[in-house]
């Protein structure tokens, strides 16, 4: 989904919004995200609030990097 459809669907749930603010969330600009905007996001995908902040896996990973290393894509590391 883009960005301008994903601004216009949470607009259309009852979160206003744009995509240039979503983008700057996205980046890390903006480091909070206002409870009103993950329960209309949750909305929009069709889950409930607790699916949407769950925490998920890498992908690449999966949460376990091979014994002394550090996982490039999500940074997690795994000691001796």
């Amino acid at each position: 989904m883009s960005a301008a459809a994903l601004a216009e669907a949470l607009s259309a749930n009852g979160y206003p919004t744009t995509r240039a603010v979503l983008a700057n969330q996205d980046c890390g600009r903006v480091r909070t995200v206002p409870v009103d905007f993950v329960v209309a996001a949750a909305r929009v995908f069709g889950v409930t609030v607790g699916e949407l902040l769950e925490d998920i896996a890498c992908s690449v990973c999966r949460g376990e990097p091979p014994e002394g290393f550090t996982c490039n894509t999500c940074g997690t590391t795994r000691e001796d």
